[in-house]
């Protein structure tokens, strides 16, 4: 998974951001999307001070026992927001 923050929107590496990965998986699903669903967790909402590097890490390590055990993706887009894919 690429690092949050890592490339701009529209920036010279936009292929390999999370955002253009999450719209690949989606388009690829899109035909037959049955028993898929997502869960989009807005850290963007947070207060400032607990939008630390250390803080986004530990919402993402959190979701790593779906991600291990399931049919599951997690993406950590620019803005710190996290989306789960699941099957």
């Amino acid at each position: 998974m690429a690092e949050w923050g890592s490339a701009a929107p529209g920036g010279p590496d936009l292929d390999t951001t999370e955002e253009s990965l999450l719209l690949d998986r989606l388009n690829r699903i899109q035909n037959n999307p049955v028993g898929y669903f997502t869960v989009h967790v807005h850290l963007l909402a947070l207060r400032p001070n607990n939008k630390q590097a250390h803080f986004i890490e530990i919402a993402r390590r959190t979701f790593d026992p779906i991600v291990d055990t399931h049919e599951a993706t997690l993406f950590v887009l620019t803005n710190r927001d996290l989306v789960l894919l699941c099957r």
